[in-house]
């Protein structure tokens, strides 16, 4: 009986450090989020010569009228999936309710994030589910700043600007295209993101 028990502790161990393992890499994809959108968005870019980052929006690359479109699309929806992938992982690691909060806000940002992908610029719900994508993961990051204030006062003051400073480069921007402002407020998220991986990934907590 002991040795039956013994056995099952030991593969009980096995399995969760396994899905230990399975978490934190899924944790690591969030790195590539920035190489993706930067590769993704050079191509898009390099076969449609006539965008500019001062006099377009960034959707402008996978509307229409840009040629393959879905390269900016795809990269829209990849990108989506990995932070899918990562506001699970963010989850499974979260013990307090405004970490959990924060994670499934970050969800919806990057499903948001996806229907941007799926639906061109030319059609009624892009407007609205690009809207949501900055607003809710600015929201995410305000709610995760609240929860973290007393453990990591330096990550807190970062997830407080990503709100507001996105809002800003929108409403200061000189330029008539938003593209810029767009640029701004994805790397504020990215930012935030790949903070609160290091973290996790550095801290004692484990999922």
């Amino acid at each position: 009986m002991y040795a039956c028990d013994a056995t099952t502790f030991k593969y009980a161990n096995i399995i969760k450090e396994d899905m230990i393992k399975s978490r934190k890499i899924l944790i690591c994809v969030s790195f590539f989020i920035p190489v993706v959108l930067i590769v993704f968005l050079a191509i898009a870019i390099s076969f449609n010569p006539w965008f500019s980052f001062t006099k377009n929006a960034l959707s402008d690359l996978g509307s229409s009228k840009a040629q393959y479109p879905f390269i900016f699309n795809s990269m829209l929806i990849l990108i989506a999936a990995m932070g899918v992938m990562f506001s699970a992982s963010f989850y499974a690691w979260a013990k307090t309710s405004c970490e959990k909060i924060s994670a499934c806000i970050v969800c919806g940002a990057m499903i948001s994030l996806a229907f941007v992908g799926i639906f061109p610029e030319e059609t009624a719900f892009h407007f609205p589910a690009a809207f949501s994508f900055y607003i809710l993961s600015g929201v995410g990051a305000l709610v995760y700043a609240s929860g973290v204030w007393r453990e990591n006062k330096i990550l807190a003051i970062f997830a407080f600007t990503v709100l507001p400073a996105t809002i800003l480069a929108f409403l200061l921007s000189p330029f008539r295209g938003i593209a810029i402002p767009e640029l701004i407020g994805a790397s504020f998220i990215i930012g935030w993101i790949l903070a609160i991986a290091v973290f996790i990934l550095n801290t004692d907590r484990i999922f």
